[in-house]
């Protein structure tokens, strides 16, 4: 894992030219919160529309993050003192055993007995956040014998229900012959299934332990399993005191895959410690263990950490790799970072890489594989002035080595290029193509594979906080991803600037965790969250999940199209109800203020915007609309 070469080399940004908007000057100025439409000034800027949060204008209100709880809900053998949090700085929050509860939090909580705790999270200019509910149950008694009538343990577990006869429970009186126990049924239903999906077990007989696996009879206590491919499952229920039911059989056929009907959310390169934290920001995918951190960076370590929060992965092999057959939280087993770099940087020949790709696909030919390509060692047009990879030094077979070889050997692809860090880090002019134009590169070169686009959400190289990306960059290289064909995007939180050295995340989230391991901890987090990244991250997380069925249609197909002018760009899908969608950004630091969008494929004669409670005409096929700097609307029509 070359953690540290990959930070060093793999960022692009660019500078922001200054935009000013002309117009009268309204007072006054704008409260925390939705913007009254007669108008005032928020951040030196007249508006009507939208938000203003602490003098910046958003078009979207943002969402404080859920609170957290500590320790998490379950079962205590005592009374708990828990802690109710929010990574939204400032936010105040609710808690109680009401829903929704009506007292802020006095941390910490006492739970003395069993209750479900309710908390939410606000703040002035936020749109609360959803009302978390955590259930907590302290302590049991020991049952007596006979009838158990309210939850107690018998014989060291505790029960509802049934009957403890001595150390026994079972599901007949005392002194009575045992039942057998009733045969296991499967939800879902023999069939078949997605990959990956979740299979519960159940039996009948109350209190009833499950047995299920792939042998016959089941020795792996359950009750529920995974089905990673097609197969037949074994299920068997046991109860103290009864006899064991039948052997129940259930078979299995797989179909789409998980990224099928998912848009990838990742971070890139965090130890095992820091996946709660981005867990908790909205992301559904760890990408590649992290580098030089102990046990926190052990790829065991890290995939089970990930695995117990739900995460997909991406990572490489186990010791083992046998040991991933059949694993469905593993998406993809992952190359070494960014191959295609200068040789004498830690690139790799295509020929190395396929002959990777051919051993893994011999231990497992169902594994896709994932690579990390350095976007600014692409030969686009003229090319980047940087060192070539170490196949070739002549352009036309430098191109050539990639569908041949490079993309050969690989299932998945993704770019690195980051606008804002490289326009100042290579004094360059900024422009969102240094990112843009390594998806265009892939997608010519390897059309029939996902692509996916990593997003600078820290400083990266730069020893400035003030010359790094900014909320509203972040947001519109996301979109621009999207409207470039990107299936999902990777987020690169890490921070290589000479002031500091390395920080694991400078994205200016607040963590929850934060381990004194070597090398840094986190960049910039006494102040918060100054160029507006963790809220912009966090706030269009929820837009992504709720757009999913959407973006994961086709690119731009027959049926529908938009075009713009510059500096905008847009693209379209056709959601499967047919409405079509037309996403549109602005890749400049300026103000478009008579934007037309031409659309076709529609009759509607409005468009509604979506999560701006707005809509726009749609006259003779064209949309005008205004933009902010780097501002991004997405426009629905059926």
């Amino acid at each position: 894992m070359r953690a540290y070469c990959a930070l060093t080399i793999a960022p692009l940004v660019f500078g922001c030219v200054t935009g000013t908007v002309s117009g009268p000057t309204p007072t006054p100025q704008c409260a925390e919160g939705t913007i009254p439409s007669s108008g005032c000034m928020c951040g030196g800027t007249a508006q009507t529309t939208g938000y203003c949060d602490s003098g910046t204008w958003q078009s979207t209100q943002s969402v404080c993050a859920s609170p957290t709880f500590n320790p998490v809900g379950g079962t205590y053998d005592s009374s708990q003192s828990v802690t109710v949090s929010t990574l939204t700085s400032g936010a105040t929050v609710y808690c109680g055993t009401t829903n929704p509860p009506t007292t802020v939090c006095s941390n910490p909580v006492a739970v003395t007995s069993s209750m479900t705790l309710y908390a939410f999270a606000t703040m002035t200019g936020y749109a609360d956040s959803p009302v978390a509910a955590v259930p907590y149950t302290i302590g049991s008694s020991t049952c007596g014998d006979g009838l158990i009538s309210s939850t107690c343990e018998c014989g060291g577990t505790s029960y509802a229900s049934g009957y403890c006869c001595g150390a026994n429970h079972q599901a007949g009186p005392c002194n009575v012959a045992p039942l057998q126990v009733a045969t296991p049924t499967f939800s879902p239903v023999a069939g078949t299934v997605a990959q990956g999906t979740t299979v519960t077990v159940s039996s009948s007989t109350v209190g009833a332990t499950i047995y299920v696996d792939q042998n016959n009879p089941p020795t792996t206590q359950g009750p529920t399993f995974t089905v990673g491919s097609a197969g037949t499952w074994y299920a068997q229920a046991k109860l103290s005191g009864s006899s064991d039911s039948a052997v129940a059989t259930v078979a299995y056929t797989t179909g789409a895959e998980w990224i099928d009907s998912s848009f990838l959310i990742g971070v890139w390169g965090m130890p095992s410690t820091r996946l709660a934290d981005w867990k908790a920001r909205g992301i559904n995918t760890a990408v590649v263990v992290g580098g030089g951190c102990g046990a926190a960076c052990d790829v065991t370590n890290w995939n089970d950490t990930a695995e117990s929060l739900g995460l997909k992965q991406v990572r490489p092999p186990l010791p083992n790799p046998s040991d991933d057959i059949g694993r469905t939280s593993l998406l993809a087993w992952a190359f070494s970072d960014e191959p295609n770099q200068n040789c004498s940087a830690g690139g790799y020949t295509a020929q190395q890489i396929c002959s990777q790709f051919n051993g893994w696909k011999a231990i497992d030919p169902n594994r896709r594989t994932w690579t990390t390509y350095s976007g600014l060692d692409f030969p686009m047009g003229a090319g980047p002035n940087y060192s070539w990879n170490c196949n070739t030094s002549t352009l036309s077979n430098y191109t050539s080595a990639y569908p041949n070889g490079y993309f050969a050997c690989t299932d998945w692809a993704s770019g690195d290029a980051y606008p804002v860090d490289f326009s100042i880090w290579r004094s360059k002019p900024f422009s969102m193509s240094t990112m843009t134009a390594q998806l265009d590169f892939m997608r010519t070169y390897a059309p029939l594979k996902l692509m996916f686009n990593y997003i600078e959400a820290s400083r990266v190289n730069q020893t400035s906080i003030g010359t790094s990306v900014t909320g509203a960059q972040l947001k519109s290289e996301i979109w621009l991803s999207i409207i470039h064909g990107a299936r999902g995007i990777v987020y690169f939180p890490e921070v290589v600037a000479s002031d500091v050295g390395f920080r694991w995340d400078g994205s200016g989230c607040t963590p929850s965790l934060n381990p004194a391991f070597s090398p840094g901890a986190d960049d910039a987090q006494s102040s918060g969250d100054p160029n507006g990244v963790c809220a912009a991250m966090v706030a269009e997380h929820i837009v992504l999940k709720a757009l999913t069925p959407v973006l994961v249609t086709a690119m731009n197909p027959l049926g529908a199209s938009s075009s713009v002018s510059s500096p905008l760009e847009s693209g379209w899908r056709i959601a499967t109800n047919g409405d079509r969608y037309f996403f549109v950004a602005n890749t400049q630091n300026t103000t478009v203020t008579n934007a037309s969008i031409t659309v076709t494929g529609t009759s509607s004669a409005t468009a509604s915007v979506y999560g701006e409670s707005r809509s726009v005409n749609i006259s003779g096929g064209v949309i005008a609309d205004a933009f902010q700097p780097f501002e991004v609307h997405i426009y629905v029509a059926q």
